[in-house]
């Protein structure tokens, strides 16, 4: 059996005693204060940084303190913090070390009973800090030290055990959302003309068919972000504190007046733009107009084809003093900038939902399938021209042949479809236009376009247009294109 050796046993003893100091761990008690995105930046956010002490001071005892904050700076200056529990502490003066390190003394009284304990609270009650970067949490770290240099550094290094911890004191979050919820309308192949009207049940209203109108985009909204989102004096911030009391809606897309009667915003009118590219709406209210059931609502004229496309919307506003909404630092406030709202489809549970993420406004879609030849030319003599459409579904679908001629330097045609431009590709069949030449007039030279319009779905249907020298016996065949799949190769 074996003895532990008396001056082994003393030393442990007293390596026990000194440790006992450090009794619980240091623990910050400031909570993780999230103010709007939205405040112009640098700015500077005021608020306490406490905590837990995690060591037992002694009667005349001197500690060095330190706070280290991660994202931000200190101000040059700090009021010495106050100490509060059991104990009688006192802090010293506040030394600040490469403008994100804040250093002093902990002393206890040296004719208190109780020198201080691990449970005493510090605090700096009034901390300004220096935020300079949307995106940065902001975090603090404390620690207690035997020494001053060790605690200027703020650092693991000689912390003395159970006082250190690094908490999140600041973030940003986005103080508002913008919503709106996006539908899908289809313009229809089964009329004639095709694509002048819309399917019936297409678009949010769910119409018979025809000019609409249809609402491409509803409920917008502007809402404040729940959860206690601060502005920089420390107070709850609101949408008005934010956002004027004028804005402006832009959506751009295909406003062509061959095709498009009328473009209503409820919350304003819309102007189209001269190159009809986009239209705007005159200013309007957003903290009323977007808070409120609202529409983008567009009306065939039934003169031209409504065109398939994405409708993007945008509301142009300036925030007001002391904001940014483009989250560049140094910006301030008065930078006007587009926002763009984002979709959210359980806005509205009569959905018809868009089959592009970017269409934030709306989309129109056509239904059936083009099957387009870019070049058709009759040329006479031994050739012939040909096309054939092939059905490979189980369904009979009739389509429409569009023809339009061609214009070059000195030299133009126009073309027409002869007789009843009504044709029908039964299932499991090809429709075969012999010869172009008995099926197209032209005026001028006979070289133009012809596009196939098919009532039915694009995976059922291919087309060919052939080229054909009767007297050599050769034939050169050619896959019409689908437009709305170009970059896939067509078919």
């Amino acid at each position: 059996m074996k003895f532990i050796n008396k001056k082994v046993l003393a030393v442990a003893v007293l390596g026990a005693l000194a440790s006992g100091n450090a009794l619980a761990d240091a623990e910050i008690q400031s909570a993780n204060t999230v103010y709007a995105k939205e405040i112009a930046l640098p700015a500077t956010l005021t608020v306490p940084v406490a905590w837990k002490l995690g060591y037992n001071f002694n009667t005349n005892e001197t500690r060095y303190a330190c706070v280290k904050l991660t994202g931000a700076t200190l101000p040059s200056s700090i009021t010495s913090p106050t100490i509060t529990g059991s104990g009688d502490l006192t802090a010293g003066v506040v030394n600040v070390v490469g403008n994100n390190v804040a250093f002093f003394t902990i002393s206890s009284d040296p004719t208190a009973t109780i020198g201080g304990t691990a449970a005493d609270i510090v605090t700096m009650p009034a901390l300004a800090i220096n935020a300079t970067n949307y995106n940065a949490t902001i975090t603090a770290t404390v620690g207690l030290y035997d020494n001053p240099a060790a605690a200027g550094a703020c650092g693991t290094n000689q912390l003395i055990p159970g006082t250190g911890d690094t908490e999140t004191l600041i973030s940003f979050k986005q103080a508002y959302t913008l919503k709106i919820d996006s539908h899908k309308a289809v313009s229809t192949v089964s009329v004639d003309p095709s694509y002048t009207t819309f399917a019936a049940g297409s678009g949010l209203n769910a119409f018979g068919g025809g000019l609409g109108p249809v609402t491409l985009a509803s409920n917008a909204t502007l809402a404040l972000v729940p959860g206690g989102i601060l502005k920089a004096d420390g107070t709850p911030i609101a949408l008005a504190d934010i956002f004027p009391t004028a804005a402006t809606l832009k959506i751009a897309g295909n406003f062509n007046s061959d095709w498009l009667d009328s473009a209503v915003f409820t919350g304003a009118a819309l102007t189209a733009a001269a190159d009809e590219e986009s239209v705007t709406s005159a200013a309007f209210d957003p903290l009323t107009v977007l808070t409120a059931p609202n529409a983008f609502t567009v009306e065939a004229n039934g003169d031209g084809e409504i065109p398939a496309g994405i409708y993007q919307a945008s509301m142009r506003v300036t925030p007001n003093a002391g904001y940014t909404l483009n989250y560049v630092v140094g910006t301030g406030s008065g930078a006007a900038v587009d926002l763009v709202p984002a979709i959210d489809e359980n806005l509205i549970t009569a959905d018809t939902s868009v089959t592009d993420s970017a269409a934030n406004a709306g989309q129109i879609e056509q239904d059936g399938v083009k099957l387009m030849t870019p070049l058709v030319q009759l040329a006479g003599g031994n050739w012939l021209a040909r096309l054939a459409i092939s059905n490979t579904g189980t369904k009979d679908r009739t389509f429409t042949l569009r023809a339009q001629g061609f214009d070059s330097e000195g030299d133009s045609s126009t073309v027409t479809v002869n007789g009843t431009n009504s044709f029908v590709v039964k299932a499991g069949t090809t429709y075969v236009f012999d010869n172009l030449a008995n099926t197209l007039t032209f005026n001028g030279r006979a070289r133009g376009t012809v596009t196939a319009i098919v009532n039915a779905p694009a995976e059922d249907i291919k087309g060919v247009y052939q080229l054909v020298n009767t007297a050599a016996n050769t034939i050169s065949n050619i896959n019409m294109i689908n437009p709305s799949n170009a970059a896939a190769g067509g078919h």
